[in-house]
């Protein structure tokens, strides 16, 4: 009986001191596990605050770029528009220049009736008409060539302007194409935080798990230590009545010991 009962001391004892290394280990672990689940959310957070702050700024790029385009749309318009004007201007120039030359070939008539195929009486009437209209032709002249004058001015000042919108069409569509590269890179790098904010929100997820694991093991090691204190206080009961039938045990044989040796001295005397 002693022999067991040290056997069932010696193995609580060892179970004790397992069940509390494990439990301590434990501890340590979920702590650990906690500090890094905080840790990473901490860092998810802020890569969502970079991710949102990033769209945000995408966002404004792409407004900007809308205008730009607008923009580069109204400067296209304008560049068509003064080269449609620049196309009729320039046909009213040959138009001009026809009639110019024409003047001037009735104002010079000789050198130009001779080369055409007139007999002399007709060569002799149309001088004679040609230089009847001479003062009115004169004047029609000075006239063309000062349509022609501000036909001229007209081209050069819209030249001058449609060069300096192609020049800031250039600079818009540069700034465009800037605003593109910088749309893609920002694209890219939210890609990537996105990609580091899922990972941590993934570990998140399985820190949590492994913790639930630690509190699952921390809740049987509590209830392995509850069965191993009960166990302890049946066996100290045990103990506890055994004692006490050994006690009642020397009692009564010491009670028995006692009324031999009355009888005994009785018995001498008698």
């Amino acid at each position: 009986m002693k022999i067991q009962t040290a056997f069932l001391t010696l193995l609580l004892s060892l179970l004790t001191v397992q069940s509390a290394a494990a439990a301590v280990v434990s501890r340590k672990d979920l702590e650990a596990i906690q500090m890094q689940v905080e840790q990473k959310s901490v860092e998810h957070k802020r890569l969502q605050a970079q991710a949102a702050k990033i769209s945000v700024e995408m966002a404004t790029v792409s407004k900007q770029m809308v205008q730009k385009a607008r923009q580069i749309q109204n400067t296209e318009d304008r560049i068509s528009a003064m080269e449609k004007q620049l196309a009729r201007l320039q046909e009213d120039e040959n138009l001009i220049q026809t009639l110019y030359a024409l003047q001037n070939l009735a104002l010079k008539p000789t050198e130009a009736l001779f080369v055409q195929p007139l007999t002399p009486v007709e060569i002799i009437r149309s001088a004679m008409l040609l230089r009847e209209t001479v003062p009115f032709l004169a004047e029609e002249a000075a006239q063309i060539r000062e349509k022609l004058d501000n036909i001229a001015t007209k081209k050069s000042k819209i030249e001058q302007q449609v060069k300096k919108i192609s020049s800031n069409k250039l600079a818009l569509e540069k700034e465009h194409r800037q605003m593109k590269q910088l749309i893609r890179k920002k694209a890219k790098i939210r890609s990537q935080i996105e990609d580091k904010s899922a990972a941590a929100r993934q570990k998140i997820k399985q820190l949590a798990a492994q913790a639930k694991d630690i509190k699952e093991l921390l809740v049987k090691l509590e209830k392995e230590r509850k069965a191993r204190e009960k166990l302890e206080r049946e066996r100290q009961e045990k103990l506890k009545r055994e004692r006490e039938e050994l006690e009642r045990y020397r009692a009564e044989q010491e009670a028995l010991a006692v009324n031999e040796r009355r009888e005994k001295e009785r018995q001498e005397q008698a």
